[in-house]
């Protein structure tokens, strides 16, 4: 799968839709209440920046903090504030990580702070100013199926790139409303394309590439780009955003149907949905996880 899907030129004067948005201000409008938040989050990269750590914020934040056009998406969709904050890490840097949030004053959740010494894939860390919990995913997000993104950290960003902010929440077994506005959010502020900057588009290879071998992930994937259309065919109130997004959604839907598929994807799904094909998480992990793309209790 190469080119574009939806080239096009920028505008003069356009901002590009991969210019990170830095935090809004204390104005009004459905973003008003989202600055502390995004401050924090902010001040934790920074301080990572200056430890040499790759941090990337990921979640409903993450979307957000992506780039304006994000965030002018979630606000035309109406998509209530995030509360938690999410980032993604390496493995390798976990103890450099956990010293740094020690040092902020940052306490570890005690359900798993006695495992972290022992070296785990997710650090969580109670809240300590506007976020209500801080989970960081070490390599992978491991939750209703697996992404994995060791490797993908490297880019001068604040954010995780678009494709996997994307994917954090088209793996979701059980989506919500506020996942799908930040499914359209995404797709409404990118084009789909193969990762050239040139034309700020999401890597759709990436997403391609990931549900083409992996049944289950594939089936929840198409499962939620439905709601997403569903929803967004009821959203009049945000005009062309859901035009766009459903547009986009409905071309991302038809190059994963069309996808060649792995010889493991044809095996799993002759077997379908007569066996589970996606990782339940337990209440204890859900609790407060709805805006890092997990389900919301």
């Amino acid at each position: 799968m190469t080119g574009h899907f939806e080239p096009r030129e920028r505008a003069p004067g356009e901002v590009s839709a991969n210019a990170p948005a830095g935090p809004p201000g204390a104005g009004s409008g459905p973003l008003a209440g989202l600055g502390p938040l995004l401050q924090e989050a902010d001040q934790l990269l920074a301080e990572s920046v200056r430890r040499g750590l790759a941090l990337r914020l990921a979640g409903s934040a993450g979307v957000l903090r992506h780039c304006r056009r994000c965030r002018d998406m979630v606000t035309a969709l109406d998509r209530e504030l995030p509360r938690d904050l999410d980032f993604f890490a390496y493995g390798k840097q976990q103890r450099q990580l956990g010293r740094m949030f020690a040092d902020l004053g940052y306490r570890a959740d005690p359900s798993v702070e006695f495992s972290q010494e022992y070296g785990i894939d997710r650090l969580i860390y109670l809240g300590h100013a506007t976020a209500t919990k801080v989970d960081v995913f070490l390599d992978a997000l491991r939750m209703s199926h697996t992404i994995e993104f060791k490797g993908r950290l490297d880019a001068p960003r604040p954010t995780a790139q678009a494709a996997d902010l994307l994917l954090a929440k088209l793996q979701i077994h059980e989506i919500t409303e506020k996942d799908a506005k930040d499914i359209a959010a995404l797709l409404a502020a990118h084009p789909l394309g193969d990762g050239d900057d040139r034309n700020d588009p999401l890597d759709a290879p990436r997403i391609i590439g990931l549900v083409r071998s992996d049944w289950g992930l594939c089936y929840t994937a198409l499962a939620n780009l439905a709601v997403a259309d569903k929803l967004l065919a009821g959203w009049g109130s945000a005009g062309d955003v859901a035009v766009t997004a459903r547009a986009r959604v409905e071309g991302l839907r038809q190059h994963i149907e069309l996808a060649p598929k792995s010889l493991r994807w044809k095996a799993r799904a002759r077997v379908g949905t007569r066996v589970r094909w996606y990782e339940e998480v337990g209440d204890s992990e859900q609790q407060g996880q709805g805006d890092a793309g997990i389900r919301e209790r």
